[in-house]
């Protein structure tokens, strides 16, 4: 943390003159923790890591899911985890668990990428296939599923994100600079078309219940990040950041890495630093966001310099709905929530069709 501390020294000095006015905060504010996040749930419960732990945050502060040599990196409703344990020889072996039963994915070798879980318990992953290939796979109920079966070397697949209609976003092609983004679903593998523009390299980051996908692209000699969405056949340059998360109403969040980092928001066309969405007074100065749930809540990192210098994990949640809400809370959660007017607006157009 120590290292955030001093980055935040200087992004504060960057970012705080250049953020605009704000009538009145959007988000509130909760403090979860002096650590790292990686992922969010729909609960809006939070993993990520501190002092070589894993820990999981639900509201009524942390718990602890394993050591130094497991990552999580995907959280469903359920709170069932997935993520890797790193052997002393530097294998990842890819594993899921609940309740506090570990069990591991098949061999699964995850190579590159994060792991993500649906509400169904399937997960989405890539893994080494031997020699220079790199296949993406479904695991469910002790099954594992290879989504690229019989590509010839050089190959490389990646499947980055599921959603909970089972729809797959990833990548394939002869090498990773050149893979084309896809979408695997119902047994086919589909090339998102027009969605590879010329000059960047393509990457799927996520896929919405609602059919959106999260694309990040990089271009050019210094590889600038760009994220756009891939809705409808029509793909859409958000802005230059590094789009991390899209929630079912098309809603993303991610990081801008210049300056020393600030936590995005982009909605509908519009791209916010989330720092001009909260209260000044609070103190806290977003450096990065990782996950947003379909409750519009956000998962960000910060630090705070009112008082002592504290930096961890925080919950964005609409002005006067808890960070952690009792699942009866749920419907009143989402009708005040379409009284924001930044997230009021809805796509209307029709889904394609898993």
């Amino acid at each position: 943390m120590q290292f955030m501390k001093m980055k935040l020294l200087a992004a504060l000095a960057v970012g705080a003159a250049a953020m605009p006015a704000m009538a009145a905060p959007l988000f509130g504010v909760t403090y979860a923790g002096d650590f790292s996040p990686t992922a969010i749930n729909n609960a809006g419960q939070v993993v990520g890591r501190i002092a070589g732990q894993t820990v999981l945050y639900s509201g009524s502060g942390l718990s602890v899911l394993g050591g130094s040599n497991m990552v999580v990196t995907g959280i469903n409703d359920a709170a069932t985890v997935v993520g890797y344990q790193t052997s002393p020889t530097g294998v990842r072996q890819a594993f899921i668990q609940s309740d506090g039963t570990l069990t591991n994915i098949g061999g699964a070798s995850v190579e590159v990428g994060d792991l993500s879980i649906n509400n169904a318990g399937q997960v989405a992953g890539s893994f080494g296939v031997g020699g220079d290939q790199r296949h993406g796979f479904v695991y469910q109920n002790g099954t594992l599923t290879d989504l690229n079966p019989g590509q010839p070397a050089p190959f490389e697949g990646s499947a980055t994100a599921i959603n909970n209609q089972g729809q797959i976003v990833g990548t394939a092609g002869e090498y990773s600079w050149t893979a084309t983004p896809v979408i695997y679903a119902n047994g086919t593998t589909t090339p998102l078309a027009n969605s590879h523009p010329d000059g960047y390299q393509m990457y799927a980051n996520g896929i919405s219940d609602n059919g959106d996908i999260l694309l990040q692209g990089r271009y050019g000699p210094s590889m600038v990040t760009e994220s756009f969405v891939y809705s409808n056949g029509v793909l859409t340059n958000i802005g230059a950041f590094s789009g991390i998360d899209i929630n079912k109403s098309s809603l993303v969040v991610g990081t801008d890495y210049l300056g020393g980092g600030t936590a995005q928001l982009w909605d509908n066309g519009t791209l916010y630093n989330l720092n001009s969405l909260i209260d000044p007074a609070s103190g806290w100065y977003l450096q990065s966001a990782v996950g947003i749930n379909d409750s519009n809540q956000i998962a960000a990192f910060g630090c705070r310099t009112t008082g002592a210098l504290e930096c961890g994990t925080l919950i964005l949640s609409a002005q006067g709905v808890s960070a952690v809400p009792e699942p009866t809370t749920y419907a009143m959660m989402l009708g005040g929530l379409g009284m924001l007017g930044f997230m009021a607006r809805r796509r209307r157009a029709a889904r394609p069709a898993a």
